[in-house]
């Protein structure tokens, strides 16, 4: 994961608000689930239910920007080191080499 944020970059959002980091904080966790099944399906089937922190990131994103995270996901910036395989060689030269 690391890796592919330096080499894609990260996407960009805003801040969320505070106001709807609170409401979404006094949600039960079931009830959170329910609405991210409701309000964005594609990423609350990669999401598992047990995981309320990513649960509630992903609901936090969605109220604050208006897309869906699963949107998102794969739009990251011109932040990152894409195209620029060859910082990479060095790296891959030394992990062969250690095995």
């Amino acid at each position: 994961m690391y890796v592919k944020a330096l080499i894609d970059g990260l996407a960009e959002l805003p801040p969320i608000p505070q106001e709807v980091r609170q409401r979404l904080r006094a949600m039960d966790p079931a009830e959170r689930r329910a609405l991210l099944e409701t309000k964005d399906p594609a990423m609350a089937a990669v999401l598992k239910p047990g995981d309320t922190q990513r649960n509630l990131r992903a609901l936090e994103v969605l109220e604050a920007t208006g897309p869906q995270p699963s949107r998102l996901a794969g739009r990251a910036g011109d932040a990152g080191l894409s195209g620029c395989g060859i910082c990479m060689l060095p790296y891959r030269a030394a992990a062969r080499r250690a095995l």
